[in-house]
């Protein structure tokens, strides 16, 4: 990229740019390259006209959230990243049984204000590591307890390279399991509709969300959460077909599938996209083998 590109873009921007940003320290899977462009706006204003200036670049831009459920290439990405880090972006307040929140704000934040509150919901996202704009974007929840996209009453948003921000309700979403239908939309902020409850009964259900994810999920070493979807046409999860073919422990350089739960992969030794990228691919072939079924990613691959 050249200088005069690079200095124009630190002119014009009030946030933070950086074109030697290592995107290891923003994902929770501590793995990742350096992006074109790494961005931090200010505001909206800020966050557009970014967007703007690099897709006249020919860079795409990538809201990169809390970088859960993320797995990003080594080397160099010819893409530009954006993490909505500002107090514009994490702002929320209360009207009656309904929260508005933005969507760099950090999900748990919200549930540990909303339970003070009485207002019953969010608990069941307990532990998820993810912004606001991230869990409404993959529709993050348990499921058979319902997911995030439930609470959603409207989502305010806006297009890359577009200046009109849209105002969708929730007749206009389609949200779905690990899905909201939402690609192609940068999520500014939210309002979810929520239930009165006792905040001493929602603090103890809280806990034990958190206390099962503990015993059951991977947390000891860096990882990105669930890899594969579970398959709709199969009684047995992703995870159990996984554990069933005895694929725990397999590693290819530094990533391992875990010991603790076999539908995580784990950073266990200073692992590459590549090392991922292949123990995710054997496992498919395995599954594919042996049960007939090719396992979905639930986590986003970025090259």
């Amino acid at each position: 990229m050249k200088r005069l590109y690079k200095e124009m873009l630190k002119k014009s921007l009030k946030g933070k740019v950086s074109f030697n940003e290592s995107l290891k320290e923003h994902t929770t899977f501590k793995i990742g390259g350096i992006p074109k462009v790494y961005f931090e706006p200010e505001s909206i204003d800020d966050l557009q006209l970014g967007m703007t200036l690099f897709l006249k670049k020919g860079l795409k831009p990538f809201i990169i959230g809390s970088g859960s459920n993320l797995l990003i290439s080594d080397g160099e990405i010819d893409r530009a990243f954006i993490k909505l880090s500002a107090p514009a972006f994490k702002a929320f307040s209360f009207k009656k049984d309904t929260v508005i929140c933005g969507s760099g704000l950090n999900l748990q934040k919200l549930i540990r204000r909303c339970i003070d509150r009485g207002l019953s919901g969010p608990e069941r996202l307990a532990g998820i590591p993810a912004t606001v704009g991230g869990a409404i974007m993959m529709n993050a929840g348990p499921g058979k307890e319902g997911c995030i996209g439930d609470m959603v009453e409207w989502v305010k948003a806006i297009k890359p390279g577009r200046k009109n921000i849209l105002v969708l309700h929730k007749d206009k979403l389609k949200f779905v399991r690990r899905d909201s239908g939402l690609s192609g939309y940068v999520i500014l902020e939210a309002a979810l509709r929520l239930k009165r409850s006792r905040p001493d009964i929602l603090k103890k259900r809280y806990k034990r969300i958190v206390r099962c994810k503990m015993s059951k999920q991977e947390y000891r070493f860096p990882n990105a959460g669930c890899i594969f979807k579970n398959p709709q046409e199969q009684e047995l999860t992703s995870g159990e077909m996984i554990d069933q073919l005895g694929l725990k422990g397999l590693s290819v350089g530094g990533a391992e599938v875990s010991s603790r739960h076999a539908n995580f992969i784990i950073n266990k030794n200073s692992a590459r996209f590549a090392d991922v990228f292949s123990l995710m691919k054997l496992q498919q072939e395995k599954v594919k083998k042996h049960y007939g079924v090719w396992l979905k990613p639930e986590i986003r691959i970025v090259r």
